[in-house]
């Protein structure tokens, strides 16, 4: 009997503090994603001299940033390209790494900002390349 009335008020307690848990924490939306309906839309504008540090692109362009992304990813068998978001900033990469070794690899990323809604800054883009 104590331990079937103990198995009871531990899930009434757990259903509780649950319950209380979900309503009283609240956090701010950031987005984790982006529209690439918007980002296409976006293609034409210029990423300023001092936000551009990649090498073999002749237009300074978020659009012509994307296509040496997307061309240098179709060029191999393995998709390369890793796109994702973090508090409010998004990245589209392209690795030349290959997973069992560092020798000769490096990467281009695009990065922008975004908002709590999702809309994407323009005056926020970067393209970074490591090599």
């Amino acid at each position: 009997m104590k331990v079937m009335l103990g198995i009871v008020i531990g899930i009434i307690l757990g259903v509780g503090v649950t319950l209380i848990s979900n309503h009283l924490v609240r956090v701010s939306y950031v987005p984790d994603e982006f529209e690439y309906k918007e980002l296409l839309s976006l293609s034409a504008i210029k990423i300023s001299d001092d936000k551009f540090h990649c090498e073999n692109t002749i237009i300074r362009s978020v659009g012509s940033v994307l296509g040496v992304i997307y061309r240098s990813n179709a060029n191999g068998h393995l998709n390369r390209i890793n796109e994702k978001c973090s508090e409010g900033v998004c990245q589209i990469t392209y690795s030349s790494c290959k997973p069992w070794g560092n020798d000769g690899c490096g990467s281009t990323t695009l990065s922008f900002k975004v908002s709590e809604s999702g809309k994407i800054y323009s005056s926020t883009f970067r393209c970074l390349q490591v090599p």
